[in-house]
């Protein structure tokens, strides 16, 4: 049992680590920062990670037709974190490549910075200011316009 205790606050001490540092999204296992802009590729900051249910709720409340596929696709897009940010823009394709891995090397990949509990790419729409869509409600409302309502998912590609 003496033993058992070190073991128990090591592994507590690596959980809490690991939490704490977790605010860079990693693309293929490996954290990048933008050479353009300097900032990471993928991040989050300090707000508060949003639910499936609060999502749900946020959905109904900006009147998708669909609130639960308009949730599932927010979450799958952010994984519930209103101030989640993809910022590719000024990367090379080479650079790009690296970032998301061997999977997309024979695929186009576009320059983004995209923001929001939807990932709205603000070069794709440009109408929507990319500090604004951290902002639950907002990113909402984009998205319900961008969607149609919920009725057109293609941006998100559904």
């Amino acid at each position: 049992m003496r033993f058992a205790l070190p073991f128990v606050l090591l592994a507590l001490l690596v959980s809490v680590a690991r939490s704490s540092h977790g605010s860079t999204w990693k693309g293929k296992g490996k954290a990048m920062l933008n050479p353009t802009t300097g900032r990471p590729v993928s991040s989050w900051g300090p707000a508060a990670k949003l639910s499936h249910e609060e999502m749900l709720a946020l959905a109904e409340k900006h009147g998708f037709v669909d609130p639960a596929k308009a949730a599932a696709i927010a979450m799958r897009e952010s994984g519930g974190h209103p101030d989640a940010l993809v910022d590719t823009v000024g990367m090379t394709d080479a650079q790009l490549h690296q970032f998301w891995g061997p999977k997309y090397a024979r695929t186009k990949l576009l320059q983004e910075c995209s923001s929001g509990l939807w990932q709205i790419n603000t070069l794709a729409f440009p109408q929507y200011d990319c500090e604004a869509l951290k902002d639950p409600d907002f990113a909402a409302q984009a998205a319900f316009e961008i969607s149609k309502g919920g009725t057109d998912w293609k941006a998100w590609g559904g």
